[in-house]
């Protein structure tokens, strides 16, 4: 995999504290985030290693609804707005 310019950052315990943490305590890491290979999400997907949900709603006048509950927080996964003409 190759890697990405987006770095992992974690804090790490690097000694037992006696007290009151100081500087030596804790440790800040950083790592690379690796970038999964063209075409490894679609085979993720088709493994059942990663799953995803899509939510379709029907007419043109259901959009306005859809758009809103997606602003509220109310929908899920993907939506589609599937139109007929």
């Amino acid at each position: 995999m190759t890697q990405s310019n987006t770095r992992n950052r974690k804090f790490v315990l690097a000694e037992r504290p006696k007290g009151e943490p100081d500087d030596n305590t804790l440790r800040l890491e950083t790592d690379d985030l690796p970038i999964p290979a063209k075409g490894q999400m679609g085979a993720w997907v088709n493994e059942g290693k990663i799953r995803y949900r899509e939510e379709m709603i029907e007419g043109f006048e259901q959009a306005p609804t859809a758009f809103a509950e997606l602003l509220r927080g109310e929908a899920f996964g993907k939506r589609v707005v599937h139109l007929k003409y």
